[in-house]
């Protein structure tokens, strides 16, 4: 919290600052509006995490129209992005259509620009078409799927072998082993971070900001499906 209220108090010093030095020139009033629209979600994305007493446990919701349990990650931080790139993008059109005004050599000069914003107006596009994912792991009749930022991840439940909290240091992640192919719908190659799934034969759900720790959800998880949290249908896997 105190990052994202540092953040906003440097932004407000930007406006001022532009303010005083130029604030009849159009460009400068855009990227002032931009500022402070930046200062004021982020403001209150710092209140809502102060306010936030419980982030989001298990609870029964409907996947693909069937009914299942899920756990998902705090909504905040997913929106306080989405608004930012949202914003980017505005202000990147609104940029290359000024500069196109004015002529060709500055509209050149907008190249840099004008990939940023479309780059951003991808993970926007994206987003909303539901190609992007607020992580989450769902459980249904059928089948475990992980939702993430680059796309959806989906396995049949008889296919899990494992499930265990990871012990990387720091890291609060679920690991979900699999003897089986898994089914991944990722999002294009330029909107794919390096996480995109796991190759071999993992599921890796990042627990950080859901209101179950990976160590919580691997034992019921376990038990759910009808193996031992550490080793599942005789098989033993070693830890990494």
């Amino acid at each position: 919290m105190l990052g994202n209220l540092l953040l906003a108090l440097l932004g407000v010093g930007l406006i001022a600052g532009a303010y005083l030095v130029g604030r009849d020139v159009v460009m400068l009033r855009v990227l002032i509006a931009y500022t402070a629209f930046g200062v004021l979600i982020t403001v209150a994305l710092a209140v809502s995490i102060a306010l936030t007493r419980r982030l989001p446990g298990l609870r029964r919701d409907r996947l693909d129209g069937e009914p299942a349990l899920v756990v998902r990650s705090w909504p905040g931080d997913w929106w306080h992005t989405i608004s930012l790139d949202t914003g980017l993008v505005l202000l990147a059109g609104t940029v290359v259509g000024w500069a196109g005004t004015r002529g060709t050599e500055l509209l050149l000069l907008t190249l840099p620009v004008i990939a940023a914003g479309t780059w951003l107006l991808g993970r926007v596009i994206l987003t909303a078409a539901g190609r992007r994912h607020r992580e989450a792991v769902w459980l249904s009749a059928t089948e475990i799927v992980h939702d993430a930022a680059w796309g959806r991840e989906r396995v049949s439940r008889e296919a899990v072998t494992r499930v265990r909290a990871s012990t990387a240091p720091g890291a609060d992640t679920l690991v979900i082993e699999v003897d089986g192919p898994i089914d991944r719908q990722l999002v294009p190659a330029p909107w794919r971070s390096r996480r995109a799934g796991s190759p071999d034969g993992r599921m890796l759900v990042g627990c950080a900001l859901m209101g179950h720790a990976a160590s919580d959800l691997a034992p019921w998880l376990a038990d759910e499906l009808g193996i031992g949290p550490t080793v599942g249908r005789g098989r033993h896997t070693g830890r990494r």
